[in-house]
């Protein structure tokens, strides 16, 4: 769709560059209505409700990284466990106590524990926790999505729609679209009285696949809310 100037009101209309549509104008304020609808029911979120939200992550953060630390020390000793049976093994093949079949099959054996051992400390050691950042700055963005919204320039209402809402369509004057994750989420919850679900929900959040770049993704979202 493109604006259109028409009596100091701006209206909209489809380009009509496939040849399949009529071109119905609808003004920018029919447009936006059902938009400004979410937006100020994602406003009523209470910051208490957020607070909670972030804090139960929080706690939820220090349990995995306990168990992270426990699961990294048990590997980290099997693995030296492992290096001290290879420093034997030679030892073993050189005083004639195993064979040479002997030496390699179990070479082969422990290298391979040790390899999968590296994989797993791994994904230990890279275990993504900037979930809760991303969640906080989401929620705050959430929370502030109207003000932000009546604020910014085009360009910045745009992709400030653009983190909100997938599939916008059309039918004549009627918009229609759907709310992206983590917002629809947002939106169910902050009709409810507590946070304590919606922590749940976020911290199953695959956030890698809401956002394969992370630090990039989260860059964008901090610019909007510090907009």
């Amino acid at each position: 769709m493109s604006p259109e100037m028409h009596k100091g009101h701006i209206y909209y209309a489809c380009t009509n560059g496939k040849g399949i549509c009529n071109k119905v104008y609808t003004t920018e304020n029919d447009l936006l209505k059902p938009v400004y609808e979410v937006l100020k029911a994602l406003e009523r979120m209470p910051q208490e409700q957020i607070d909670e939200v972030v804090a139960g992550l929080k706690q939820s953060h220090s349990s995995k990284q306990a168990y992270h630390g426990q699961a990294i020390g048990g590997l980290q000793k099997e693995y030296n466990e492992i290096q001290t049976k290879l420093d034997r093994l030679i030892d073993l093949l050189l005083d004639g106590s195993i064979t040479k079949d002997e030496h390699d099959k179990k070479l082969k054996q422990l290298k391979g524990r040790q390899q999968e051992i590296n994989i797993l400390l791994e994904e230990h050691t890279d275990a993504d926790e900037s979930y809760i950042i991303a969640a906080a700055t989401v929620l705050n963005l959430a929370k502030r999505a109207r003000a932000l919204f009546e604020s910014s320039e085009v360009p910045e209402k745009r992709a400030l729609l653009n983190f909100l809402l997938q599939n916008s369509t059309v039918d004549g004057k009627k918009p229609s679209y759907a709310l992206r994750s983590p917002f629809d989420t947002i939106l169910t919850w902050s009709k409810r009285p507590t946070g304590l679900a919606l922590v749940d929900d976020f911290r199953t959040l695959d956030w890698a696949e809401e956002y394969p770049f992370p630090s990039m993704a989260l860059g964008e979202l901090r610019s909007l809310v510090t907009n």
